[in-house]
């Protein structure tokens, strides 16, 4: 593995190279097997100054590589930069040199397809930006060995037989069901002893689309929008507001929004495994999972999540019901997870969670028997800590049926987004549609209140599990 930290500026100058790829081994049986790629770390620090963050020098005209044999785990990535910015930003920057100069770093959306790594971790400590028309759809690389390659000597360098070099090993992709997803994660994380930073935003327009199984994770200290369009089948996607981890700052302004142009898309699939005998071989997998954890949540009327079940035809052993083995299965939808926690102040108190909850989440089980819908959970916390003041609301999460009284707040507009007085009203209450959730297909459901829970208007749920009202009064 290779580490470079810096806290005044990091320059990988043009003609560089970092290489952590992995080897290879050849048993005595003659059979080849690859090991594992390590991990690259580059860091170059934003600074305080008055209060604010100085972002510092930050060059990346080098090269990065961490390739593995196909079949055994590419390398990590790790860059923290001051401002990290995805896909094409036009004119209205200033140039490279000047980019650089201020820590700003600019990747386009292919970098996360080059010099094999399987994960990448990218924090833009004052800001991460994935601009709108932006499509992130990584791949890694592998390794693509041929016979040659069982003559090699011990202690060769695998890039040494790397086409044209040597010309038995191709750098490409696997097939798909044969090669490791791309896990990502995007970060803002501040710093602790300043508010400014710690943005994380996600344009209307732009795309993050992973491959079956990924794992993604959105993360900002202070504020977390996110207005494009994920796709992971079967993944797992969190999107979390974390705050500032060594100081409890005032921190009115932070929140996790999904505005009304979002989508995230974590629905099951049909995942085949090619062969040469015709047959259709693979696995269903599952749905996966949605994480969305913040003091304060906006999830706007429009924004959908959805974690449906899959089904499809694939071959296997006969059997006495399926003559031929070829037999219709099915996956599980999936779980939409949403935790409201409460906002640490200095002195040990906290600010009430609260949420508008306008938004839609559909997962439906796979249009066969005995196949389970989705999982819903709702967490309105206290943390049992004492909260700001003795006015402050209640931890209350409201169940509303069709009469319901009153409508709950409304969400705010972007430019309210910055009023705390504003962002206040919605602290301490978390208002879910018992329609919308009846219309979800679910499975489960779970709300949990660390103070009350209030079942409002004519209430019709009919899941095929179990519901579960948790809250100690």
């Amino acid at each position: 593995s290779a580490q470079l930290r810096a806290g005044a500026g990091l320059v990988l100058a043009a003609g560089s190279r970092i290489d952590v790829s992995g080897g290879a081994r050849v048993a005595a049986s003659g059979s080849l097997s690859g090991g594992a790629a390590g991990a690259i770390t580059l860091s170059s620090s934003a600074l305080p100054s008055s209060g604010a963050l100085d972002g510092s020098r930050f060059v990346l005209d080098g090269s990065l590589q961490g390739l593995a044999l196909a079949g055994a785990r590419g390398g990590s990535l790790s860059l923290r930069a001051a401002q990290v910015h995805l896909g094409d930003v036009g004119s209205a920057f200033d140039a490279a040199a000047d980019d650089a100069a201020r820590g700003i770093l600019r990747l386009d959306p292919g970098f996360l397809s080059q010099g094999g790594f399987n994960s990448f971790q990218l924090d833009g400590q004052q800001a991460l930006t994935v601009h709108a028309g932006a499509l992130l759809a990584p791949v890694a690389q592998s390794w693509m060995a041929e016979r040659a390659l069982l003559g090699a000597a011990t202690g060769s360098t695998l890039s040494a037989w790397a086409r044209p070099n040597g010309g038995a090993l191709a750098v490409a992709p696997a097939l798909p069901g044969q090669r490791q997803p791309v896990q990502l994660s995007l970060q803002s994380t501040g710093l602790a002893t300043s508010t400014d930073g710690g943005v994380l935003t996600v344009d209307a327009g732009a795309r993050l689309q992973l491959e079956p199984q990924a794992r993604l994770t959105l993360q900002a200290a202070r504020q977390l929008r996110m207005d494009g369009q994920i796709q992971a089948p079967a993944g797992q996607v969190t999107l979390a507001k974390t705050g500032f981890s060594t100081e409890a700052l005032p921190d009115p302004a932070g929140l996790l929004s999904l505005g009304s142009s979002s989508a995230i898309d974590v629905s099951g699939q049909v995942l085949t495994v090619p062969g040469t005998d015709g047959r259709l071989r693979g696995q269903v997998l599952d749905a996966g999972s949605i994480s969305l954890r913040s003091p304060l949540l906006l999830w706007h009327a429009g924004s959908s999540i959805r974690a449906a079940g899959a089904s499809g035809l694939l071959d296997g052993s006969a059997t006495a019901l399926f003559a031929d083995g070829r037999q219709l299965l099915h996956g599980s939808a999936g779980t939409l997870d949403i935790t409201l926690t409460t906002n640490p102040l200095p002195g040990g108190a906290a600010q009430p969670g609260g949420a508008v909850l306008a938004g839609s989440f559909l997962a439906p089980a796979a249009d066969l028997p005995g196949a389970a819908g989705g999982t819903f959970r709702l967490t309105l916390a206290g943390d049992g800590q004492p909260l700001a003041d003795g006015d402050a609301p209640a931890p209350q999460v409201v169940l509303a049926g069709a009469g319901a009284a009153g409508t709950g707040p409304a969400a705010p507009t972007p430019a309210e987004t910055t009023d705390a007085a504003v962002l206040d009203s919605l602290r301490g209450q978390a208002r879910i549609s018992a329609p919308m959730l009846q219309a979800a297909g679910l499975a489960e459901l779970l709300l949990r209140s660390s103070d009350t829970l209030v079942l409002s208007g004519a209430i019709d749920l009919d899941l095929g599990r179990r519901i579960t009202l948790d809250t100690p009064r």
